[in-house]
């Protein structure tokens, strides 16, 4: 009865912050459901201990009307309906729960911009479940947090791509694999594959060379980026791609016109690989000079590229080079022979 006090307290304190009484009763079945079916892999201290976490969390997102989403699950809701699954099979104790919950609810949070949370939380679980006994209970909420990183990047979030290319190599072979939605490919396998997409961030073993694969007579484009800001796209004007900014081709230096300052620009950085991409306006620094838009280093200049169109911009690193095109608010990225042309 003493275990219910809490739960009763913030039960109250969400419907004076006008929670409807039907919604929370509803929130706090769904989260029983999930937490009897973890229920066999939890003893039970950690069983009550997650639920004390659990609870409280549920009641707040259901009275900042967070619970329910368009498609009628929010991502946090998602989330937390799937921490019992992932702190059951990871041993995670009872006391660590309210951590590792709040660092999911944070981390779903951040992920949703550039990511597919559903498909990361259903990656993240099959890697918890593939860790199970693996995982010790002090362990466990650093793995979870290097499984997710993986799982993340995995599910479009390219910011991660470096972070976790490392953790993929730190944490057990079948766990990353099964956060890579790479099932059964084994460690030594697994080491090539992310050697492998270092040296190339378009290659992956289902054979997807990108998304998008587009039209011209030469070199396949595996992706476009970006796109107009009226239609969704980050550019109110065609950007012009000036060089990268790393050595393997996932990072990228754009230019766009300013659209309320003549003669003026924006910069702006490109992550993208074959599994997602990001945009975001950045000020480079004193050791990053401006350029006028040039071929990277590493490789010999691309040739002329196949569309009519007057080329702004041109670029290659690794095995990957970008091309901006005059009357385009797409860039295009292209493949490299094994000479450094297009």
């Amino acid at each position: 009865m003493a275990r219910r006090e809490p739960w009763n307290a913030a039960a109250a304190a969400a419907r004076a912050r006008g929670a409807d009484r039907t919604a929370l009763a509803a929130a706090l079945r769904e989260v029983g459901a999930a937490l009897a079916d973890a229920g066999p892999a939890h003893g039970s201290p950690a069983l009550v201990g997650l639920a004390d976490a659990l609870v409280p969390a549920a009641l707040d997102l259901v009275a900042q009307r967070r619970w329910s989403g368009p498609g009628g699950s929010s991502a946090q809701r998602r989330a937390l309906l799937a921490a019992p699954a992932l702190l059951a099979h990871c041993g995670a104790d009872g006391g660590r729960s309210p951590g590792v919950l709040s660092d999911l609810l944070s981390a779903t949070g951040r992920l949703q911009r550039w990511g597919d949370v559903p498909a990361w939380l259903e990656r993240l679980v099959a890697a918890a479940m593939t860790a199970g006994a693996a995982a010790a209970a002090d362990s466990a909420p650093d793995l979870l947090r290097q499984l997710g990183v993986v799982a993340a990047w995995r599910s479009g979030a390219v910011r991660l791509r470096r972070a976790a290319l490392a953790s993929a190599r730190r944490v057990p072979a079948d766990a990353a694999c099964a956060a890579l939605s790479l099932p059964e490919l084994g460690a030594e396998r697994l080491a090539l594959v992310l050697e492998e997409h270092a040296a190339d961030p378009w290659w992956w073993p289902d054979g997807g060379r990108g998304r998008g694969a587009g039209d011209g007579p030469g070199r396949p484009v595996v992706a476009r980026l970006g796109g107009f800001r009226g239609f969704g796209g980050p550019w109110a004007r065609p950007p012009r791609v000036l060089g990268p900014l790393d050595r393997d081709g996932a990072a990228w230096d754009v230019a766009t016109a300013h659209p309320d300052h003549p003669g003026a620009e924006e910069r702006w950085r490109v992550l993208a690989d074959v599994h997602g991409v990001a945009v975001h306006r950045w000020s480079p620094g004193p050791d990053l000079p401006v350029r006028s838009g040039g071929t990277g280093a590493g490789t010999a200049p691309p040739e002329a590229p196949p569309w009519d169109d007057e080329v702004t911009g041109r670029a290659s690193a690794g095995r990957t080079a970008v091309l901006s095109r005059a009357h385009s608010h797409l860039l295009d990225v292209v493949l490299l022979d094994a000479r450094g042309l297009l």
